[in-house]
């Protein structure tokens, strides 16, 4: 694709208006299965993709009925997708996000790789779960379709989207979970969801055969770029299934359209393409939407300057006693600030739920669906849920911890604070974000994150706080 006809895409992008639904949010740090070798398999050929990018600002529109990639798409039943499908997104889902009207006719009418990349909470998950649906055989019970993500939390969300978008079908969906012994018998699912640690080790184990599988997607590849083990994990995986294999890469994006000097998006964003080239052979076509400006007008967020801990732990009480608050989530940065944290709530009557990475994949699924049953008032989590988790009725987010440093480059993690805070004001529904601190350092970071995301952060005195957020 030329230059010439990318500027007219663009030029094009004028008429079109898809409404976009609730989207879900995907992504996380951390694959809790440890890698079952000190060696692991290293790929022995990296693919070279002829990678093409057509860029599309999300606030833009398009209009082109006549072209299969660009048309203007005002329902799913514009798609080729089956009858069973249809009905379970139908269900759920009313109209195409401006990613799924991009991607669906490519994925849906030919055999073609596919790397996309949008910024969270557009909808990209329900893309490949639509792929992933349509190219199963219902009479074949053996797996032939293949997704992987970064955390276990992550894995159980995404095969409860695929499983609901399937309840009209005689597809099954089966969730590997790091902890457990599995059989090749007790593999039951055309549909694999799981993490890469676990994933290599059942392939290794001759549990699952690589040979069967016919697409393989890899959805939050931003984040498997920022932790080795589960880079090599990915890719020793790939080395095992056929070399024409579909696949498809889902990830975030980071370059500020409006921001010629966003060096460190645009860095980022190359990062995840040469990632990419070396699991998505030819032919491939690559989709990247610009980020958005970020939007937080539905957000107040604030800035409380504490002298330690236990004074935190002592507002967070007085607010959660004195204030009409939802569902909240605690974010800390360790797993034993997180258990000590929820033991003091919990002396003082509060449900709470906690996630950490040392707990057992089945304890940190309870918490989890305990939490989103709204059987727990307070989740106290490390950035395990930090990513991905949709709970409409998380009122406030609550950093009791702002987030560490990158590890490698030591630079502020915009992201993993746009995606704590993101756990509430969803679906346009109003919300809270209040950052704690107790260090100077602290609080450069949060006006780094204000200057950074052009957004306001109110920096309010403790004994403001409740009167701030009533």
């Amino acid at each position: 694709m030329t230059e010439g006809e990318v500027n007219e895409i663009n030029e094009n992008l004028d008429n079109l208006n898809v409404e976009n639904t609730p989207a879900k949010r995907w992504g996380d740090y951390t694959d809790d299965t440890p890698d079952p070798s000190p060696h692991p398999d290293k790929p022995t050929h990296a693919f070279k993709s002829d990678v093409k990018v057509v860029e599309a600002n999300l606030s833009e529109k398009m209009n082109d009925p006549n072209h299969v990639l660009y048309s203007a798409v005002d329902s799913f039943e514009d798609f080729n997708i089956k009858p069973d499908i249809l009905k379970g997104i139908l269900v759920q889902f009313k109209k195409p996000s401006r990613i799924q009207a991009l991607t669906l006719p490519i994925l849906l009418n030919s055999d073609t790789n596919l790397i996309a990349q949008s910024q969270s909470g557009t909808g990209k998950t329900l893309c490949f779960a639509i792929c992933m649906l349509a190219a199963v055989n219902e009479e074949d019970p053996n797996p032939q379709a293949l997704v992987l993500l970064p955390s276990l939390e992550l894995a159980v969300q995404v095969a409860s989207v695929i499983e609901n978008l399937a309840r009209f079908t005689q597809i099954k969906v089966f969730s590997i979970l790091a902890g457990e012994r599995l059989s090749r018998n007790d593999i039951k699912g055309q549909i694999l969801v799981g993490t890469p640690g676990k994933v290599k080790e059942l392939i290794l184990r001759r549990t699952i055969d690589p040979k069967l599988i016919k697409l393989f997607v890899l959805d939050e590849a931003d984040q498997m770029l920022d932790e080795g083990g589960i880079r090599d994990s990915t890719l020793a995986i790939r080395e095992k299934l056929n070399e024409d294999t579909r696949v498809l890469l889902f990830s975030a994006t980071f370059k500020d359209p409006d921001d010629s000097n966003d060096t460190e998006g645009e860095e980022k964003d190359k990062h995840v393409l040469e990632f990419a080239s070396q699991v998505v052979p030819p032919p491939v076509k690559t989709i990247l939407l610009k980020r958005d400006k970020l939007t937080l007008d539905e957000m107040k967020q604030f800035s409380v300057y504490c002298q330690d801990d236990s004074m935190k732990t002592r507002l967070i009480m007085e607010i959660f006693d004195t204030l009409e608050v939802g569902q909240s989530m605690i974010f800390v940065n360790k797993k034993d600030t997180a258990k000590e944290l929820a033991e003091v709530l919990m002396e003082q009557n509060f449900t709470v739920a906690v996630i950490r990475g040392d707990l057992a994949p089945g304890e940190r699924k309870q918490a989890m669906e305990e939490f989103r049953k709204g059987n727990s008032r307070v989740m106290v989590s490390t950035n395990a849920a930090a990513r991905g988790i949709d709970i409409a009725s998380v009122t406030h987010v609550i950093n009791y911890d702002m987030p560490m440093r990158v590890f490698e480059t030591k630079e502020y993690d915009y992201a993993t604070y746009l995606h704590r805070i993101g756990r509430t004001a969803r679906f346009g529904k109003p919300g809270y974000a209040i950052n704690l601190y107790s260090h100077p350092g602290d609080k450069r970071m949060i006006e780094a994150f204000r200057d950074f995301y052009k957004t306001t952060i109110t920096e309010v005195s403790a004994d403001q706080i409740e009167q701030s957020i009533q």
